[in-house]
């Protein structure tokens, strides 16, 4: 059993998937396949309720028995999302269950259910004080993943090259972009982490294959960050063009609120865009990644680049 602790959006979700991975490629099991099931947890949510989709319920009432996650997900992995609203009833008869492998359903305290699961906690508050101390002793490990912007430099470049070759492979074309581009991505300040940062690439893919004229080659620069982002970078260029244009344009809010209108800002934007002045450098992604950090099953996030002076 482990603990993710983070921010939202710093990439907890992707770690258990790389786990599921893991589990898919080195580790034996009686079943076809290794499940993952998901529970989120909400704050104020029954605990009834809760103690029932995880442990089960017993026959009642000639109603059959009803199995709960714990049961389905044996010798596979349940991730309980947000677990630090689970009740501190329940985390108590977690962490029974993860002393004995074993627990009762929920209105029947006789059978005794055997199951082998890899159960990860995945919160946002500090599982020192979010969890009862039970159920802490009974989990070894607490990983404490980082937000975007507490990673190191590398780290970070590593993301964007990952985001932005998932995009390469789903447009089937390859991609370049400014150097620029690549460090405002590695500085900027996102707030949902890497999640965010995976939409903002995506959002910038397509302003560029709106521009695009090759089947083959994508070049990506500045001007094609996501309206906000790209009102928030080119706050003196706007401030030129109001003065240019010798009227008022709604500035209101930027660089770290978005107070105009969004048809307004998106008109400002392209006017930003047809600017396009950006440097000859972009950078190349390469194909077959030849390094990167160790991932199961060879997914690994490149490293390498290529510059290239258009």
């Amino acid at each position: 059993p482990v603990i993710l602790h983070g921010e939202m959006g710093c990439g907890k979700s992707y770690l258990v998937r790389l786990t599921h991975e893991y589990c898919l490629n080195h580790m034996t099991s009686t079943r076809k396949e290794i499940p993952l099931l998901r529970k989120k947890a909400f704050r104020g949510e029954d605990k009834g309720r809760q103690m029932e989709e995880l442990f089960g319920k017993g026959a009642a009432d000639g109603k059959a028995a009803e199995r709960g996650l714990l049961e389905e997900a044996d010798e596979g992995i349940l991730c309980i999302e947000d677990a630090s609203h689970l009740s501190e009833e329940c985390q108590e008869k977690l962490a029974d269950y993860l002393s004995r492998n074993k627990f009762t359903r929920m209105q029947d305290d006789q059978a005794q259910i055997e199951s082998r699961v890899h159960l990860i906690l995945s919160t946002s508050e500090d599982p020192h004080t979010a969890f009862c101390h039970s159920l802490l002793l009974s989990i070894p490990v607490i990983c404490s993943i980082p937000s975007f912007q507490e990673r190191n430099e590398e780290e970070r470049l590593e993301f964007v090259i990952k985001f932005f070759q998932e995009e390469q492979a789903r447009l089937e074309r390859t991609i370049y972009i400014s150097k620029r581009l690549q460090h405002f991505l590695m500085s900027c300040h996102f707030e949902s982490n890497i999640d965010e940062l995976r939409r903002c690439i995506r959002t910038i893919c397509a302003n560029a294959f709106a521009d695009c004229v090759s089947n083959q080659r994508m070049d990506i620069c500045l001007y094609h960050l996501p309206v906000q982002l790209l009102l928030q970078r080119n706050r003196a260029l706007l401030q030129q063009l109001q003065r240019e244009a010798q009227g008022p344009l709604p500035l209101n809010g930027l660089p770290h609120g978005h107070l105009a209108p969004y048809v307004v800002n998106a008109e400002l934007a392209e006017m930003l865009r047809r600017q396009r002045t950006e440097p000859d450098i972009v950078v190349r992604y390469s194909f077959p990644l030849e390094c990167g950090v160790g991932l199961p099953n060879g997914a690994h996030l490149p490293l390498h680049l290529r510059h290239t002076r258009l």
